[in-house]
């Protein structure tokens, strides 16, 4: 009902502002691009190759909507350039404050009375990602990174020291979320798209600037992570296996045997008697004779950890290989009309290697 709604409301604005001002409602190769993006959900209804027709027909709706709204946009900022400031300012505050409300979740949990006053669903608070108000970690990253490269712009662009200081402050609240988010696969996107928007950059001074904040506060989101939430730490699976030292000091072996597909080992040395861990100190650690480094002075060890680990032997990017294997099954099947909107949720299990959810 709410898409039927904007898609009205927008489609009477449009063609209002278009006919009294006498104007082509397509006007560029963008424009025409976009159009065609959201024609394309239609595809599936015209030739009958839908899986549900409930679902594809709310698809066509939401991207009708979304190129309605971009098409609103794109006319306010034409006729009032400063609204584009505007918009980007409030992508990017809003960023912010999801950012803000994850580092909430993940450590003092003060905003949780008013989330659940206002209803928000699915608030859990025992996350070691972030993933704030989304469902899933990557979804927040790409979010923060898309309001990470508009704040980059503004500090680029700002003039006055207090609006410098306002993005940098912006910048180093969301390098905190992308890396709390522990999102391996925006943290290798994040750096592509960075050195290629640093290439296209072409005032000298302006790739300084970006090199900068960008640098500047990424070492104060990690001193940040490192000295408030570096007790948040997340594995893709954990296998709990308790071992008994007893009483004792100097040197100790013990034996953990495991299976093929183990990538990870997550070790805690702990003593019973709370008030005794000050006299638990473990200097160093030898797995298969090969020294451990237990923690990094100046960076954070969980993150350097991930970022070791970014390779196609994990469990992880394995069984993501897998989702987009099978995905292009279907693709194979169905290349020329697609299966419409939520079709994978429907059909994934046609083409499934082994049994798993994905969204």
């Amino acid at each position: 009902m709410i898409n039927i709604i904007v898609t009205l409301v927008a489609m009477i604005f449009i063609i209002t502002k278009k006919i009294s001002k006498k104007e082509k409602i397509i006007e560029n190769k963008l424009d025409i691009c976009v159009l065609v993006l959201c024609l394309s959900s239609c595809i599936p209804l015209i030739f009958n190759t839908y899986t549900t027709l409930t679902e594809c027909i709310n698809y066509i709706l939401k991207y009708i909507s979304a190129f309605l709204i971009y098409m609103i946009v794109k006319n306010l900022t034409k006729e009032n350039p400063r609204l584009k400031t505007y918009i980007t300012n409030i992508v990017i505050i809003s960023a912010v404050l999801l950012v803000i409300f994850g580092i909430d979740k993940m450590s003092t949990n003060i905003f949780l009375p008013l989330a659940k006053a206002i209803n928000v669903p699915e608030i859990t608070y025992e996350e070691t990602r972030m993933d704030s108000f989304f469902s899933y970690a990557n979804t927040f990253a790409a979010f923060c990174s898309m309001a990470l490269f508009l704040a980059i712009g503004g500090y680029i662009k700002a003039q006055k020291g207090i609006k410098k200081c306002i993005y940098g402050i912006a910048i180093f609240l969301l390098e905190t979320g992308i890396i709390l988010s522990y999102s391996r696969i925006i943290f290798i996107f994040l750096a592509i798209v960075f050195l290629i928007y640093l290439i296209l950059l072409k005032n000298k001074e302006h790739r300084i600037k970006a090199l900068e904040c960008t640098i500047i506060t990424g070492i104060f989101a990690d001193i940040f992570k490192i000295t408030i939430l570096e007790k948040n730490k997340y594995f893709d699976d954990i296998k709990k296996t308790e071992i008994e030292f007893g009483t004792y000091s100097g040197e100790k072996e013990i034996s953990i045997t495991t299976t093929e597909n183990t990538t990870e080992i997550f070790i805690v040395f702990s003593s019973l008697i709370a008030k005794d861990e000050m006299y638990l100190k473990v200097n160093k650690l030898l797995i298969n004779n090969h020294e451990e480094v237990l923690n990094y002075k100046y960076l954070s060890t969980s993150l350097v950890n991930k970022i070791k680990n970014i390779n196609f032997n994990t469990k992880s990017a394995w069984e993501r290989g897998v989702f987009i294997t099978d995905a292009l099954k279907l693709v194979k099947t169905n290349f020329l009309f697609g299966i419409g909107g939520d079709g994978w949720q429907y059909r994934e299990g046609e083409v499934q290697s082994y049994y798993y959810w994905a969204r």
